[in-house]
């Protein structure tokens, strides 16, 4: 019995999805969307700043080709804590070393629970 039949074969493509609480669960998502087509990586570190996701997401990110995407969701964080300019520095640095790469970035969400003219919201 080969890899293929055990189903144990080398995905062509891989996706990997980094970022604070706001990616949780969306790794099972698209895993289940995408089929078997492609691989599937999450790494969620709720309660993170930009730093600290672009630091651990390094060594994943330096595997990836040009037939591979990374999703970046974060700097909401870094927004809370009213250090955007910090946090835009770090998601500059995540893509420019992400250049080899397809880089999807993803927004940090708008704060309803808040005023909308707060910092945070900007």
């Amino acid at each position: 019995m080969d890899c293929k039949e055990r189903g144990l074969e080398k995905k062509q493509h891989k996706v990997i999805i980094v970022g604070d609480s706001h990616a949780r669960g969306c790794t099972a998502e698209v895993s289940h969307l995408l089929k078997n087509d492609f691989e599937v990586l999450g790494l969620v570190n709720p309660g993170a700043g930009m730093k600290n996701i672009k630091d651990t997401s390094r060594a994943k990110l330096h595997q990836l080709t040009k037939k591979d995407v990374a999703v970046l969701w974060g700097s909401s964080n870094d927004s809370v804590r009213n250090n955007s300019t910090a946090g835009k520095k770090h998601l500059l640095e995540f893509v420019i070393s992400a250049n080899h790469t397809n880089a999807i970035l993803m927004s940090a969400p708008q704060r309803y629970d808040l005023m909308s003219k707060t910092c945070v919201n900007n």
